[in-house]
């Protein structure tokens, strides 16, 4: 009976040795896979570090030149904004002063035709002797038979003495008729101009756009 309780009792210690091998073995294994964990994340933290390094290195190196381009192109419009233009001189036009006439109690009657006079003290109508200042100025009339300008006013703009003894009076439309209008008469205008200065020259009546209106 001792034999059989002493054998039991070393095949407990034998069982006992053996499972106390056995979880220091497992535990030894789990140390080297932790170890060897942390040194391959080690090694992977590193990798990235150096790999994302890289790219802001390679970034930076790009933003850079952008800037440098930037500020080459920049350079480029600065000096070419900073070069002077040439431009050809604009014409001087020879333009006469003039005031334009307004009647208030009734103007003169029309000419039966179209053209251009000019009133001076030593040739006008008899009836504008009391009507004009023929001591300071001389006065012009102009009326142009155009069809399509009959029953508008016309305003002078400017009067330009041009080659060749010819003056050329720029006037825009300064009214329309009215609808169902019957006055559709041919359009004038009476100018006060300086004395002498449009004595024995030719005229050319343009609108502003350079179409010539009609003298005849």
């Amino acid at each position: 009976m001792k034999r059989l309780s002493m054998a039991v009792f070393i095949i407990f210690c034998l069982i006992l040795i053996t499972a106390c091998n056995a979880d220091q073995t497992a535990n030894e294994q789990v140390d080297d896979q932790e170890e060897t964990g942390e040194e391959t994340g080690e090694e992977t933290g590193e990798e990235t570090t150096n790999i994302q390094e890289t790219e802001e290195e390679e970034s930076d190196q790009q933003d850079g030149n952008e800037a440098e381009g930037g500020d080459g192109d920049g350079g480029e419009n600065a000096e070419n904004a900073q070069q002077p233009q040439a431009v050809e001189t604009s014409s001087v036009e020879d333009t006469v002063s003039f005031t334009r006439i307004w009647w208030t109690f009734g103007s003169p009657d029309r000419k039966p035709e179209a053209g251009v006079w000019l009133y001076t003290d030593e040739e006008h109508p008899s009836n504008k002797a009391d009507t004009f200042d023929f001591e300071e100025n001389d006065y012009l009339l102009y009326q142009v038979s155009d069809e399509d300008l009959l029953g508008h006013d016309l305003r002078a703009k400017r009067i330009v003495l041009l080659e060749d003894d010819v003056v050329k009076i720029v006037t825009d439309i300064h009214s329309e008729p009215s609808d169902g209008s019957d006055n559709l008469e041919m359009p004038r205008q009476y100018l006060e101009v300086e004395k002498n200065v449009l004595r024995g020259k030719s005229f050319i009546i343009e609108l502003e756009d350079g179409t010539s209106l009609r003298l005849n």
